[in-house]
Formats: structure tokens, sequence, C-alpha cells
């Protein structure tokens, strides 16, 4: 409950609406909702101005699913205090959850006025966001979502897809997507799309007909700036351009006839930047199509008074990438890398760190560790000793998984681990710039832990094992690490959800493309032309082919095995773990599963899940996500 009480007369009144109010919080704690509910509706009956009264009353209503009473007791709260946030945010959710979306950003918007602070409220508001769909975007709506865009507590991913369509919403926006645009006319139109530029400044572009818009538009800018001056607004657009093609790695395509204007352009920012002439809308075009930080003499580019737009473009594509090269120097190497398939993957994440990410939800509120299982349906009796929980993240990548694993829950010490220095440059950089503490990175091989004379309490792999050369023997040193009552999370790929990209990888083999930029570039232009419901159009249907680093991940990666749910149970037995259960993309597929094994209540069978996944190929998305512990636990 939230700890908002309203404001009383003195005295015995108030000591006795004090006492009662605290009672009915007392029967919520004791898992006596009803009961509550009752109470709290007695209190308002007697002192019908009492806020928390109704506030309360709403709130218990609400987790008892009698939304309309609900709404209806938490809108007498804000009749008696437009200002309470809590009960607007309340309402937001009961709203939600009745799926009147419309009326629940309404509300989360007036929680966030009245309690501008509140990262809980922008959270919410981010999470119904997610879920809409915009066909209008008008002024009010286009601020709140900038002001939702721009609170550094609130991730990008999540609510991208909802915030691009809501870009499209806007009428300039079509029309650029359908092609009917003059370069002038259309970087001026851009120029006054703010969602947009945010956006692309933001997270990546996930949408075919935005990519082919940007690409041509990149084009028509470059041939401008080779035939005269750029058009006003081009900073803007070109800054914002430039932003993007950094988040995806300049996976664009792009023609021989632009590699060479490209070469020119960069002759002449480079003389520019000698006798402080250059033009910093064509600084911002280069940067559209290289990373400025590789551009010799790159350092020059800091430290002076750009324009707002460049300021922003330089700190991403020049001081944190310069950073995260100091950083790498400093990174300690926890033991060697000596497996030859080791080196080949660590080789593809020096090239391309993974995954690619900008800002994330950190948790307002911190869960015990034992949450971890707590709430799979196997409910395994998980009881970690005195102290804090040691945690191992083996293959962190560039820090997302064990940033949100450290800020997730209380009281852990996490030890995160990868091949690529470059990779964890970045999550290292990541960590310090979302403010978390309690990781310690280091340089390893899995195949090599063993020696390190330390066991743990959590053990996290995700999506790490099945690169490796022997799959097996990495979890082998693994579950050698795992304390006698410690629990794993896993994740490996499926056979059967990964089989959409079959025709992609054949595809590839056939045709020779390597896992060189230009190639997978290449490889990019030749599936975009193929309609969508062509076996290969499957591709860009999925999210990991608009970044360069996530492509060559999904279809182009050095080392990749794919499990079957036998194989994965085969593989346990002979580890000596237990499964406990899967951590599930939806729950309407714990749904399914009751319903076609009832018998089963803790959800543990794979022989029945590998009966689910083969008449639901796409189950499990592409990857089982699940826990285990050792079977003597």
């Amino acid at each position: 409950m939230a700890d908002l009480m309203g404001t009383f007369r003195d005295g015995a009144e108030f000591r006795e609406q004090s006492r009662l109010l605290e009672h009915g919080l007392h029967l919520v704690d004791q898992g006596q909702p009803t009961e509550a509910v009752a109470h709290f509706r007695a209190v308002a009956h007697r002192w019908p101005h009492c806020v928390d009264a109704h506030f309360y009353l709403g709130t218990v209503l609400g987790r008892l699913g009698d939304r309309d009473a609900a709404v209806a007791a938490l809108r007498s709260a804000i009749a008696l205090n437009p200002g309470h946030a809590g009960a607007h945010m309340n309402l937001g959710t009961v709203l939600r959850d009745s799926g009147r979306r419309g009326e629940a950003v309404g509300a989360y918007r007036q929680a966030i006025i009245a309690e501008p602070e509140n990262v809980e409220a922008y959270l919410r508001l981010a999470a119904v966001i997610g879920e809409s769909d915009f066909t209008i975007l008008d002024a009010d709506t286009e601020t709140l979502l900038l002001a939702l865009i721009a609170h550094p507590n609130v991730g990008a991913a999540a609510i991208a897809p909802a915030l691009w369509r809501a870009a499209r919403a806007q009428p300039e926006v079509a029309r650029l997507l359908e092609g009917k645009w003059r370069l002038g006319g259309a970087v001026d139109a851009l120029a006054r799309c703010r969602l947009t530029l945010a956006l692309l400044q933001l997270e990546v572009v996930c949408d075919v007909d935005f990519e082919r818009m940007l690409t041509e538009l990149r084009r028509a800018m470059l041939g401008a700036a080779e035939a005269g001056p750029l058009p006003q607004g081009a900073l803007a657009v070109g800054a914002a351009l430039a932003a993007q093609c950094f988040l995806n790695e300049y996976v664009f395509y792009e023609t021989e006839a632009e590699a060479a204007a490209v070469a020119h352009l960069q002759a002449n920012v480079t003389a520019g930047l000698d006798d402080m002439t250059v033009d910093p809308a064509l600084v911002a075009l280069l940067g559209a199509y290289r990373p400025l930080h590789r551009l010799p003499g790159a350092d020059r580019l800091t430290g002076r008074l750009w324009p707002a737009e460049l300021a922003a473009l330089i700190r991403l594509q020049v001081e944190e990438p310069l950073e995260e090269l100091r950083i790498a120097e400093g990174i300690r190497t926890l033991t060697p890398i000596v497996d030859r398939t080791s080196q080949a993957v660590r080789g593809q994440y020096e090239e391309n760190p993974f995954p690619r990410w900008t800002r994330i939800n950190l948790p307002v509120h911190r869960r015990a560790p034992e949450a971890l299982v707590s709430a799979l349906p196997s409910r395994p009796e998980v009881t970690f000793g005195p102290g804090r929980v040691s945690v191992l993240v083996a293959g962190c990548g560039t820090g997302l998984h064990p940033i949100m694993t450290a800020t997730e829950y209380r009281d852990v010490d996490v030890l995160a681990v990868d091949f690529s220095r470059a990779s964890l440059a970045v999550a290292i950089r990541q960590t310090r710039a979302h403010g978390v503490t309690g990781i310690d990175y280091a340089q390893a091989d899995i195949l090599e832990l063993g020696g390190i004379g330390r066991t743990f309490d959590v053990i996290e792999a995700v999506g790490v094992l099945h690169h490796l050369e022997d799959p097996v023997a990495g979890w082998r040193v693994l579950a050698s690490l795992l304390q006698p009552k410690g629990v794993m999370y896993v994740a490996l790929y499926s056979e059967l959800g990964r089989r959409q990209l079959a025709p992609a990888r054949a595809y590839i083999a056939e045709r020779g493309y390597s896992a060189t930029i230009a190639d997978i570039r290449r490889f990019r232009r030749d599936i975009l032309a193929h309609r969508p419901g062509h076996p290969l159009s499957a591709c860009y249907f999925q999210q990991g082919f608009f970044t360069a680093s996530h492509c060559r991940d999904l279809l182009f990666h050095v080392q990749e095995h794919r499990f079957t749910l036998p194989k994965i149970g085969a593989t346990l037995d002979q580890l000596g773990l237990r499964f406990l259960g899967f951590s599930l993309p939806q729950s309407a597929i714990a749904d399914e599963y009751r319903s076609n094994f009832p018998e089963d209540e803790a959800m543990t069978s794979l022989d029945n899940w590998n009966r689910l996944e083969t008449r639901h190929p796409a189950l499990f998305g592409r990857m089982y996500k699940f826990w285990v512990m050792k079977k003597d636990a």
C-alpha cells in the first residue's frame, strides 16, 4: 500500500481515523482483502471526506478484480484531493487492466503532474504506452511521449514499437514513408517532427518502410552536399539520422558511388577541422555513414562549442566510444581464453559488441533473491545462506543482463564475465551511466572458470552455452561452481523455434555471404527485395535483423548449437541437475500447458513440454529459458 495518509482534523477524530485506516492496512497485510474492503467502506461511510479511506478501498478493490467499484472509489479520492498522485496512479492501473488504455494514459499523466519525481508513475505510463496503438498524435500526447523518452529511468526497447507507430501517425512522416518527397521539403518536414527525431536518437528502427525512407534520405543528403549547401534543417535531421546509423552499426546499404562520395566528404570535414571552418551539418552527415570516433584526429571534435544537435551526436559517437577504449585497457583477465572456438567467438564480439542497447527500466523496488524462483509452479524450496548472495553471470555481453540482476534483487554481489573486452567496456560504461553498483566485471572463458576457486548461490548463463564448441562441457563447469542449494538460470536455442531462420541460413551459404559489414549489408538488401510471404521475408520480421551485431549474431554466428527438449532432459540427467521450470514469455503458455496436462501441477515434465512445442513450434520463441538446481539439493 502506498504511504499516503490524508489530512484530518486534530484530536480524537484524527486518532480514530488513523487507527481504523491502519487496521484496514493490517487486514491487507494479513491476506484478508475482502475483510479490508468492508472495513474501508465503513470508514468511508463514517467520514465521506476521508481521502485515504476511498483511496485504500479503491486500491484493494482493484486487486480483487472489482474494477468498476475500484474506479469509482479512486475517483472519489481524486475528487477530494486532485493532487493525490497515488490515486491517479492506481486508477491508471485499474483502467489499464480493464482495457481502457486511453483513460489509463490520462490517469498516469495526472499522477506525473501531481508528483513529477514519481518514477513508478513514469514506468507504469511506459507500460501502457507500450500496449497502445496511436492513430492520431495531438500536441499534448506528443509532449507526453517526449517527456517519457527523456526520462532517465524509462527504458527504450519496451516502448519503442508503440512510439514508432505514433510517429507513423504524423501526416508528414506518412508522406515521407510513401516516397512522396523532395529533399528540401523532406528535411523541413522531418525537422518539425520532434517525436521522430527523438526516436531516431534513442532506439533502432525495426521497420522496413522507415529503413528504406531513411536510406534514401541519407543518399539524397549526400548528393546535395556534393552539389552545394544543404537545406535548412539539415543539421537536426542529419544528427538524428547519424545517431540512428550509429545505433544500428551502419547496417543500411550503401552503393559504391556513395562510398566514393563519403570519402570525399570525410576529406572535406577533416580539412575543415584543421582550419575550424567545418559546417556542423556536414559533420553530422558524415556521422550518418561512418562512426566519428574513427575519424583521424577525432578528439578535435570534443571540447568545442557545437550546436546542441551536434554536441549530442559527438557525445554518442566520439566521447562514449573513446571512453570505452580507455575502459577496455583496464579490464582484468580472470582466465585465459585458449579454446579455438572461444577465441573465434571472442573475435566476433570484439568487432560487434552484443547486444546493442541504450537505456533500460531500472526496478523501483528490489526483491529478495529467493524470488528468483519462488513464482515457479514447482515451488522449489530455495534458501540462501546468511549474508549477501553471490551471483555469476556467465557471458554478460554489454551489461544488460547483470545490470538487471544487480538492480532487481537485494543484497547480491555479481561477478559478470565475458570473452570480449569490447563488450565488457560497453557494460562497464553503461553500469556507471545507470548509477549501478555491486557488479565486478572480468574477461574469462566459461571453460576455464573451474580454476577460479569460487562457488555461487546463483549462476545465470543466458544465450551463451550454445556458442561454445562443446556446450555440455561448459555447462558441466558451471554446475561445478554452483553451491549445493544454489540455482542456475539457463537459456538455449530451440531447434524448433529457430527453424524459420533455416531458409536464410541456406541462402547465406548458397550465395557465399561472409560476416563482414559489407556482406551483411548486401545480404540485407537482397532479403528486403523479397515481398512479405516469401520464406526469406521471415528475417525482416525479426528484431535482430535491424542492427549489424544482432544480424550477425542471428544468422552469421561463427558457432551455434540448437537444442531440443529431450536433449536438454538428457543433459540435465548427465549433469545431475533437476529441472525447476521455464521462464515463459507469455502467461497464456502456462494456461495452455495446464489445460493439456492438468495432472502436472509443477509443470516440470519436459516430455509434456516437448509434445506441446511440437504442436506449437513458436511456443518458446527462439530460446528456452529455464531454472535448474542440483538433484541432491
